[in-house]
């Protein structure tokens, strides 16, 4: 019996110390076994650094092991009486198990749908497994004045419970084996010759601590190297518990400790030796450093923040650094890896990903699942239209979308698409040959309840139907042409690991009778627990891997990325679904480990550790902005570094600058950094186009960066090459000008001012919207816009009626007969066909009666009369009376005013609006809203009579609270003219005892003898006299030509436009494909205050 513990500072020298053991007790004993046991995810680098080491090529008496292949080989033949599952089957079991008793659930019984929630499930029970704790014990742990924890213990113990009465069944879960191994362990001969060495491990398991301690008792020798405390300065950061647990079990034995204790530090040298000492220490000594050999840096974003890396591994290359030397940490891999995908491959960089994808997220299993989906509810359209947009229906693209456009046209759902397709269509045979084939691949799915091996059987089958054997060899090589070698690996493992993750649940509960949504879910969920993963392209490459994972080694330069609060370290609030605080209330009566404190403690060990793998170099960086473009802070890390670092100042030593882009590029000459930034041609051309569009919006002022490209390629590239790069670039990559502009926007050499509205509102959506005018597809049933053209409808016919001062007896009686009317056009006929539209007509009737109650109460009382209804100019035969010369070429403008109303030689424009009604002379100076005045200005030139004001009208009900009037929800917003008497005429009803109009948004104010004397602060705000009006209509042409003179020159650069705290991006229908929405506060025009003065004096 030898028990050892090697205690060092680091992993690395503990894992040395131990394998320093190795070598000597495998050199004194040839024969006899020796096991190296380490964590799963690095038995390749333990077995590569131990054949280094030794200098060996083969061995046939060192092993290198896991605890769960220890057990296979002990156990043996008693695993034949046995099924031992996977971390898949276990998962597909615990599914089994919430399906069966999700109805008995009190705290979790909504939570059963949500992702997640069965891995959690698992999770859980595996680590009361690992704690020794059994389902009757932790029911007894539950807290009798906490409730929801109660409820929460009881519902975990029954699923446990239910998962432990399945295992009876002939399964052996991980935990089970690993139960199962100790019992053997003292009845094993290959235990007690054996020499055993654990190292690299950061935690034990209580089942874990009592295997060693059973390892102790019966093998030839345990050898253990981990780290602890080694009376640093920092000694608290280290974790104790190893430590405390390790020793204990020899006191068991009845050990000294202080025999059984190899302690031995690792050596470092300058900054990585005062790194090692005393970060995170309470006392901390200050190191001036001589070198750049650690480098902090802030980015704007966090693709700022790649390129800045991607700059520096080439510069780091150039000056002879291997590939294969540079380690890239990130704190989370999710959010950093496609950045970096993208970023590398532009900086032509050779890296490894070390990130494992599941198998759920790759199409061909995509395809299986959506095909299932379809099946168990019921034909569901939108399930079909997922179904067929994937490579493997044997669809083209065009296909895709004639289906689609069909199905959302006429509303085709569930049963229907059994049937053939009798709808008007010029592709009607096409379509129904579409249906038929996607119906005949659901079939394979559509019996409600079989057995799980039925339903495995019919996969298979379907497998057979689709050729998907085939299809992937295809798809296979088409990433190998491509050069993606990632996906090619993927794709190659995806067809095997289904058939296996099938045959495991066909093992496992191929004779139970479920049905199809419940064999759905337990396919979904061993999927989901299912990984893809590949292996580097190169040996000299960059490895890449997510900080948490702990699965770096040394490298001469580590980087690492996403260094913000929160981040990094990132720490944990909860265990499976049991919540920190939960933990703790329990632990008063069992104890689960790791707690939530221990497994925070490592996470910040594990980040410092992370620190002591660069030999060389360590450089961190950060973004301000993290990928949705929020505001982020740096992590204490940082703070904590430049407590610990100094360089020399100009006169005296300052701590660790924070580098940004700028201080590199600019301030840092003697590095010669800027090549390194714009890496290769295509890069800087991306760079340097950018430049220029920047350096236009802060009006043509030329950057030092600007300048530097232009010196880099005039001295590097001839005049001729640069132009081909400028418009291969702007075909291929990114777009932000057109050469045929004034074709594409103008072809009728007209616009309207909703084409100019939504120019100023964002280049890139009037690009899309008038440039591609890209449309969303036409669907069955009635959307929001309908509504609003009916009720425009309903305001322009009862419009005639006032016009033609027919006498009105019942509004109610003239509403129903405009609706009716309006709903026997054809576009409207489903909607009355059908009864799940019953209810909306309903609600549009009695929205048709309030508005024209509006309308009637508002013209009563006013002495303004509905003049024009739907007056148009430059559309049909009528000369525009607007027109701009646009680079040699006149542009007019076209319109239709809903409506305009007369007094004496006054007018108002009216234009009805279903959407946001309010109006802002801030909005107007920005362009958003101009159509009101512009309008008004058309009409006056037209007329020659004064305007009086320009309003929007609300015509959908806004649900007013109890007590407010149909005359309030309809109250118009607009500007209006500065003169009483024409106040008074808008509004026959204001006096001094009613100064607050119902029908226009504007009050007045009154005099101690009761005369109106005013408008009150607000409606003042909101005026304007006779030559602002002329003023405004001034700005609003010079805006107008400025836009038109932008959009001809082909901008369609994205700029959305943020008024207050509205953002047209929030509801932009193109946001998901906006290339810049993930970093719109680099983007978005922010606008500063304005008012009525800003417009009138602007030059």
């Amino acid at each position: 019996m030898q028990f050892h513990l090697f205690l060092s500072n680091t992993y690395q020298n503990a894992f040395l110390q131990v394998l320093n053991k190795l070598k000597k007790e495998s050199a004194i004993d040839t024969t006899k076994k020796h096991f190296f046991v380490v964590p799963d995810r690095i038995t390749l680098n333990a077995e590569k650094r131990i054949f280094e080491e030794l200098n060996i090529d083969c061995t046939f008496n060192i092993e290198v092991i896991t605890l769960s292949k220890l057990a296979n080989k002990v156990l043996g033949s008693l695993l034949t009486t046995k099924k031992v599952l996977t971390k898949q089957s276990g998962i597909m079991l615990t599914t089994k198990v919430i399906l069966n008793h999700k109805k008995n659930l009190k705290a979790f019984s909504r939570a059963t749908h949500y992702s997640g929630f069965t891995e959690s499930v698992y999770e859980t029970i595996m680590q009361l497994k690992s704690c020794n704790i059994t389902p009757t014990k932790f029911l007894n742990s539950q807290s009798t004045d906490n409730i929801s924890l109660k409820l929460k213990v009881q519902d975990i113990a029954l699923l446990y419970e239910a998962y432990e009465k399945e295992l009876e069944q002939g399964y052996l879960d991980a935990s089970s084996k690993l139960n199962l191994l100790s019992e053997q362990i003292a009845k094993s001969e290959l235990i007690k010759g054996a020499n055993f060495y654990f190292t690299l491990f950061d935690s034990f398991t209580p089942q874990q601590y009592g295997i060693i301690a059973k390892l102790v008792n019966y093998a030839t020798s345990v050898n253990i190297g981990i780290t602890s405390n080694t009376k640093q300065n920092n000694a608290h950061i280290y974790p104790t518990d190893m430590y405390d647990n390790l020793t204990n079990i020899a006191k068991q034995f009845g050990m000294n400790v202080k025999d059984i204790i190899v302690n031995e530090k690792e050596q470092f040298v300058g900054a990585t030796h005062h790194l090692l000492e005393n970060f995170n220490a309470y006392k901390k000594p200050i190191y001036l450093l001589k070198t750049n050999n650690i480098k902090l840096f802030e980015a704007k974003t966090i693709i700022e923040e790649v390129e800045f890396v991607a700059s520096s591994i080439l510069k780091a290359v150039y000056e002879n650094e291997r590939y294969f030397n540079i380690n890239v940490a990130v704190s989370d891999m999710n959010t950093y890896a496609p950045i970096i995908e993208q970023v590398f491959s532009r900086y032509n960089l050779p890296f490894y990903l070390d990130k494992s994808t599941s198998l759920l997220e790759h199409h061909f299993v995509k395809h299986l699942m959506q095909g299932i989906k379809c099946a168990k509810n019921n034909y569901l359209n939108t399930d079909l239209i997922s179904y067929t947009k994937n490579y493997f229906t044997n669809l083209t693209s065009d296909q895709q979308n004639l289906f689609e456009d069909a199905v959302l046209q006429f509303d085709i759902n569930h049963t229907q698409f059994l049937k053939k397709f009798t709808f008007e269509s010029k592709n009607k045979q096409e379509l129904n040959n579409i249906r038929k084939e996607i119906v005949k691949d659901i079939s394979f799915f559509t019996e409600k309840e079989n057995k799980v091996s039925y339903y495995i059987k019919k996969i298979n089958e379907f497998f057979e139907h689709k050729n998907v054997l085939t299809k992937l060899s295809k798809l296979e090589n088409t990433y190998e042409q491509n050069n993606n070698i990632v996906e090619q690996k993927r794709t190659s493992q995806v067809y095997e690991k289904v058939q296996k993750l099938l045959l495991e649940l066909n093992e496992l509960l191929g004779q139970e009778t479920v049905t199809i949504t419940e064999f759905y879910e337990l396919l979904l969920q061993g999927l989901k627990a299912t990984t893809l993963s590949t292996t580097p392209a190169s040996v000299d490459c960059i490895f890449v891997g997510e900080v948490a994972n702990n699965n770096f080694i040394k490298s001469n330069t580590l980087f690492l990325l996403g260094a913000n609060d929160g981040m990094l370290p990132k720490l944990k609030s909860d265990v499976g679904i049991i919540l920190e605080d939960e933990l703790n209330k329990l632990n008063e009566k069992v104890l689960l480990e790791p707690s939530i404190f221990n497994l925070n403690k490592k996470a910040k060990f594990n980040m410092f550790h992370l620190l002591l793998t660069a030999d060389k170099k360590l450089v961190i960086s950060y973004s301000r902005q993290n990928d949705k473009g929020t505001e982020q802070k740096p992590s204490s890390i940082i703070a904590e570094l430049q407590s610990l670092f100094f360089v020399k100042g100009e006169s005296k030593n300052v701590p660790l600058p924070v580098y940004t882009m700028e201080k590199l590029l600019f301030n840092d000459k003697q590095n010669n950094w800027t090549p390194f930034y714009y890496a290769n041609v295509k890069v800087a051309m991306q760079k340097w186009l950018k430049e220029v569009k920047q350096s236009q919006k802060e009006d043509n002022k030329t950057s030092e960066q600007l300048n530097n490209l232009y010196y880099l390629f005039t001295h590097t590239i001839n005049y001729k090459e640069i132009a081909n790069y400028i418009t291969n670039f702007k075909q291929l990559e990114e777009v932000e000008t057109l050469t045929n502009a004034h074709t594409l926007f103008f072809s009728n050499a007209r616009t309207k001012v909703s084409q100019l509205e939504s120019y100023f509102m964002c280049p890139f959506k009037h690009f899309l919207d008038y440039g591609l005018k890209l449309r969303e597809k036409e669907r069955a049933g009635v959307r929001p816009i309908d509504v609003g053209i009916i009720l425009h409808k309903v305001a322009e016919e009862f419009g005639k009626l006032l016009k033609q001062n027919q006498i009105i007896t019942s509004l109610k009686d003239v509403s129903s007969a405009i609706i009716d009317t309006i709903l026997k056009s054809p576009e409207y006929a489903p909607y009355k066909e059908h009864m799940q539209y019953k209810n909306i007509m309903q609600s549009l009737k009695e929205e048709s009666l309030r508005l024209i109650e509006a309308i009637y109460n508002e013209q009563q009382c006013s002495e303004f009369k509905l003049s024009e209804l739907e007056f148009s100019f430059g559309l049909k035969n009528e000369n525009s009376v607007l027109n701009f010369n646009i680079a040699g070429k006149n542009i007019s403008f076209a319109g239709v005013v809903d409506r305009v109303d007369t007094f004496n030689d006054y007018f108002r424009i009216i234009d009805y609006k279903t959407g946001k009604s309010d109006f802002s002379f801030k909005e107007l100076y920005f362009g958003k809203k101009i159509q009101l005045f512009l309008y008004a200005s058309v009409y006056r030139m037209l007329t020659g009579k004064i305007p009086a004001g320009v309003f929007y009208f609300p015509i959908k009900n806004e649900f007013e609270d109890e007590g407010k009037t149909t005359k309030v929800a309809n109250r118009m917003q607009g500007a209006i003219l500065d003169n009483l008497a024409i106040v008074k005429a808008f509004d026959k009803t204001l006096s001094a005892s009613n100064q607050k109009s119902s029908f226009v948004y504007l009050t007045i104010k009154a005099d101690k003898q009761n005369n109106i004397i005013n408008l009150d602060h607000h409606t003042k705000k909101r005026s304007f006299t006779e030559d602002e009006f002329n003023k405004i209509e001034t700005y609003i042409k010079n805006i107008i030509e400025t836009a038109l003179q932008e959009i001809v020159n082909g901008n369609i650069t994205p700029s959305p436009l943020l008024v207050g705290s509205s953002k047209i991006c929030d509801y932009c229908e193109y946001k998901n494909t906006c290339p810049i929405f993930a970093n719109l506060k680099n983007y978005e025009r922010k606008t500063n205050k304005v008012d009525l003065k800003t417009i009138t004096e602007a030059k």
